[in-house]
């Protein structure tokens, strides 16, 4: 039933989209972008089917924009259309040939020009020829998808105008893939502790609103490398939170999600976060014996680094690694040799001699003499980390 009802949309999209249901009468660009605006909002509420059909929707509209003559670019709602068309996906190319070849209205046309640069990577070209265009002046899709661009583009250098840009789009499109969109993409934004409540929020909304959405899974991995900046001081403040945040999805994706932040918290460094978010991870199914090895792993590594490595050591060597994929063999192999190399610490005692020497000096050690000594062992700790991250 539900594969009929599958085929049903993606043919109701193509329906609409040809024309098919009013006697081969030619919808106008304002009504083709309709139907697009619809798939898309399907895909935010997690249809397969209309991602797999937005593509080709919005082929089929370029193709269709192409062939309309002058008189119906005219029209205020059409050139409006084809900056839409651009914002939303749509082939530049098709947005150069209307710019050279038909008469648009002027106040469209030249953000129909920024969201063709945009498109087209240039995006210094694209900011400037936007700037001046206030997206609340253009209420429904082409205010919230001018807002959504405006944001991208200042959000590296202007957070907080790109704060207040992601909230315009999300305010004037509510529901749809913009505002969709504008939450997954403002996780950029989250960079000092003080944007830790802030970030907790932004995905309690995101999971309750768009948890279905196609792009959930990107949502999940963006949220896990934005944790992961954070120290783990800043993160035991809002651990709990997170994980309530993580149950308002459905217990496989929970297990995911707890993985994937504990994966990335122990290659990047955030320990207790990954200890933590890994005892989070197999109590959700305890039966699963795939992610509770896999939790008992990461686990296993961030005790390494605690005050009793000899745990993770022992832990380690209770995994079973048949069950693991070669990325995380590879992370057990590297979290091996770490603890390893901490179990050997320190280095074995020196002769008779040479242990009467250092007994002499050792008053007088700095703190530069003995960073010197141990030296060796942060460089391979270190050195194996960032061979993870890579």
């Amino acid at each position: 039933m539900k594969r009929v009802r599958q085929v049903v949309l993606a043919a109701l999209f193509f329906a609409l989209g040809t024309g098919s249901y009013a006697q081969n009468a030619e919808p106008e660009p304002y009504k083709l972008i309709r139907t697009l605006q619809h798939a898309q909002d399907q895909i935010a509420g997690g249809s397969q089917v209309a991602y797999d059909v937005q593509r080709k929707l919005l082929d089929h509209i370029g193709t269709k924009f192409i062939k309309f003559p002058d008189h119906v670019w005219a029209d205020e709602k059409n050139s409006e259309a084809a900056a839409v068309f651009a914002l939303a996906g749509g082939d530049p190319q098709v947005g150069k040939w209307l710019l050279n070849n038909r008469a648009l209205a002027e106040e469209y046309k030249d953000i129909l020009k920024g969201a063709v640069a945009f498109a087209s990577r240039e995006y210094p070209v694209a900011a400037e020829v936007l700037a001046p265009f206030e997206p609340l002046k253009y209420p429904g899709h082409l205010g919230g998808s001018l807002a959504l661009v405006k944001a991208m583009l200042v959000a590296k250098e202007d957070p907080k105008a790109a704060a207040r840009l992601f909230a315009i789009s999300r305010l004037l499109v509510p529901g749809t893939l913009i505002d969709e969109a504008a939450l997954r993409r403002s996780l950029v934004l989250f960079k000092t502790k003080e944007d830790l409540p802030q970030l907790v929020t932004t995905s309690s909304i995101y999971y309750r609103q768009f948890g279905q959405s196609v792009f959930g899974p990107v949502f999940d991995e963006n949220l896990a490398t934005t944790l992961v900046k954070f120290d783990d001081d800043a993160l035991q403040e809002y651990q709990e939170k997170l994980s309530e945040v993580v149950k308002l999805t459905p217990g496989n994706r929970q297990k995911k999600i707890y993985l994937m932040f504990a994966k990335k918290a122990v290659i990047n460094g955030r320990m207790a976060f990954a200890r933590f978010i890994s005892s989070n991870a197999a109590k959700v199914d305890p039966s699963d014996s795939q992610t509770v090895t896999r939790a008992n792993l990461y686990k296993a590594a961030a005790d390494l680094v605690s005050d009793a490595p000899e745990k993770g050591l022992t832990a380690l060597d209770n995994i079973d690694t048949k069950i693991l994929s070669d990325d995380d063999k590879q992370i057990m192999k590297k979290a091996s040799k770490v603890g390893n190399a901490i179990a050997q610490w320190p280095p074995a005692a020196p002769a008779k001699e040479e242990a009467n020497d250092m007994a002499a000096k050792d008053g007088d050690m700095s703190s530069d003499d003995l960073l010197k000594r141990i030296e060796p062992l942060m460089a391979e700790v270190n050195g194996i980390l960032e061979s993870l991250e890579q």
